[in-house]
C-alpha cells in the first residue's frame, strides 16, 4: 500500500560569477564612479595588469540536482521510507591563461523503518552516501568518498509531559574510519504550548577540499 510519494524534478541550474575588477591606475571609489564593470572579472576594459596585460578572471557552473521520498505503511503502526537524492556540478574556472574544469557529484541513498510498542516510538535504518571530485586539469585534487551507515533510535513516554530519548549512529568513512555518535534527550511539555528539550550528542563531518566558498566563487 502506497502511503505516501513525494518527489523533486531534477532541477538544472547555470551560473556566471566574477571577483572584483580592480584598475591599478584607480582608487576603487574612483573606479566605481567613473567606469562601469565588465560582466566578467579581471581587468577592466583598456586597463592592464601591472605587467603590463589584459588578465581575465571568471567561473561558469552548471548544476543538476534532484531527489525522492516514497513512504510505505505496513500495518497500522509501522511505515518504511526510501529517500535518494542526487546533485552534480560542473565549473570552469578561468584566472588569466589558466584554465580549471571540474565536476562534483553527491548522491545520498537512505532506508528507514519506524514503528511504535506500548510507550516506545522507534525507528532503525541505514544510509550510503558518496562523494566525489573529478578535476580535469589538477588530478591531484581528484577524491571519492564513500559513506555507509547505520543507526537506530528509540523514544520511551516517561508520562504525558515527559519523554526519554536515546539514539545511536555508526558510520564508516572510506578514508577517515569509523564514527560512532551516541546521543541522548529528555523532553518535557509543562504545558500543550510550551516544549523544553534537553540534549547531548556526539557528530562528525568528515573535510574536503571543495568547500562552499570555493565553489561559488572564483577569489
Amino acid at each position: 500500500l502506497l502511503h505516501h510519494f513525494a518527489a523533486l524534478l531534477f532541477l538544472a541550474q547555470s551560473g556566471r560569477g566574477a571577483a572584483r575588477a580592480v584598475d591599478p591606475g584607480l582608487d576603487p571609489p574612483e573606479q566605481d564612479e567613473r567606469r562601469p564593470r565588465r560582466p566578467g572579472g579581471g581587468t577592466l576594459p583598456d586597463a592592464t595588469a601591472p605587467d603590463g596585460n589584459p588578465f581575465s578572471q571568471g567561473v561558469d557552473s552548471r548544476r543538476l540536482d534532484g531527489g525522492t521520498v516514497i513512504r510505505l505503511a505496513l500495518g497500522k503502526q509501522r511505515i518504511i521510507t526510501i529517500r535518494g537524492s542526487v546533485s552534480n556540478r560542473a565549473e570552469r574556472h578561468v584566472f588569466g591563461e589558466d584554465v580549471e574544469r571540474g565536476n562534483r557529484t553527491t548522491w545520498l541513498g537512505e532506508v528507514v523503518l519506524r514503528g511504535q510498542a506500548g510507550r516506545h516510538n522507534w525507528l532503525v535504518g541505514g544510509a550510503l552516501q558518496q562523494d566525489s571530485y573529478a578535476a580535469r586539469d589538477l588530478a591531484a585534487f581528484d577524491y571519492n568518498f564513500v559513506t555507509p551507515g547505520l543507526f537506530a533510535q528509540d523514544e520511551i513516554e516517561l508520562s504525558t509531559r515527559l519523554t526519554l530519548g536515546m539514539s545511536g549512529r555508526i558510520d564508516h568513512h572510506s578514508a577517515y574510519g569509523t564514527f560512532a555518535s551516541p546521543r541522548v534527550s529528555l523532553l518535557y511539555k509543562p504545558s500543550p504550548h510550551w516544549t523544553t528539550r534537553l540534549s547531548a550528542g556526539t557528530g562528525f563531518f568528515a573535510p574536503t577540499p571543495v568547500i562552499e566558498e570555493t565553489e561559488e566563487n572564483d577569489n
